[in-house]
């Protein structure tokens, strides 16, 4: 992704008030909402849940987008459910209820991230 140019995040199976409430978060930040699997995507936000599904929705947003980075929102910050999150393959989570702030310094360090070996999209 150039410097100048808007973060591509898809929100992957988030729906109802969260997925509202990011879409309004995302737009703020000037992110551009795309459909995961029909555009290029740099982050994909994936909501936590127990193993198995956890691992699932994963394995499903890396399968669609191999080049994005997965990010699980995690319901609070609780390092148990941030540890279960990275093991199940996520790149980075995110506790709901943290400061604006934090999350744009975690969209700011994850999108200057050196591209994945065989990546396209992001430079």
């Amino acid at each position: 992704m150039s410097e100048n140019a808007s973060p591509r995040v898809a929100i992957a199976g988030i729906e109802g008030a969260l997925g509202s409430l990011l879409r309004d978060v995302l737009a703020d930040l000037n992110a551009e909402l795309v459909a995961l699997g029909q555009s290029h995507a740099d982050l994909v936000f994936v909501e936590f849940a127990r193993a198995p599904a956890l691992e699932e929705r994963v394995a499903t947003a890396k399968a669609i987008a191999p080049e994005a980075e997965v990010v699980v929102l995690l319901p609070f910050g609780d390092e148990q459910h941030a540890l279960e999150a990275l093991l199940a393959g996520a790149d980075a989570t995110f506790a709901l209820g943290s400061p604006l702030r934090a999350f744009r310094d975690m969209l700011t360090a994850l999108l200057r991230k050196p591209k994945r070996a065989g990546a396209v999209g992001r430079a």
